[in-house]
């Protein structure tokens, strides 16, 4: 089985989702595991990792002067989505991909492999590192429906703690 895990959090991104996401992808070999993650458009650092773990790609799509400032720029990503759902399919067929799992501490890297994965019939399953709708449902209107395209497309609704999927469970009666 190989897997294709969708995050806009990697490394060198700053953030305990990028450490997450990187503490996870070391535990798969190159051909079980690739890993699409965001990156600034300019001025991009390499991350030193092992030759033999997974290949990450990139998807360039923040924009910023020297680091600072990238949340005046998130209306660009509007217009990002359909290219970002386009290199997932595009990564999914050409590396005979079979599994695909979104990663949120981002809706828009998650929600793009949940779309990829059900236009091309792939299984799908998401993973929250914090709660989505609870923290964004007033910066974005479309958070409830888009919540609610990711789980009822998931597989398997993976969080980070215990507290999480009580939470999680109570709230969405999920199994």
């Amino acid at each position: 089985m190989r897997i294709l895990l969708v995050s806009h959090s990697v490394l060198p991104y700053p953030g305990g989702s990028s450490v997450v996401v990187e503490k996870l992808a070391q535990n798969f070999s190159r051909d079980e595991l690739i890993v699409l993650g965001g990156a600034p458009l300019f001025l991009r650092k390499q991350q030193e990792r092992s030759a033999k773990g997974p290949v990450f790609i990139e998807f360039p799509n923040e924009l910023s002067f020297l680091g600072r400032g990238a949340q005046y720029f998130k209306w660009i990503q509007r217009y990002q989505f359909k290219p970002l759902v386009r290199k997932i399919e595009q990564l999914i067929v050409e590396r005979e991909i079979d599994y695909v799992i979104g990663v949120y501490p981002t809706d828009f890297f998650c929600h793009a492999a949940c779309r990829a994965a059900k236009n091309l019939g792939l299984p799908f399953s998401s993973y929250f590192h914090n709660t989505y709708v609870e923290n964004t449902n007033i910066s974005n209107p479309r958070a409830q429906d888009i919540q609610d395209e990711i789980f009822a497309q998931s597989e398997y609704i993976f969080v980070i703690s215990k507290g999480m999927q009580r939470f999680y469970q109570k709230k969405y009666h999920l199994g």
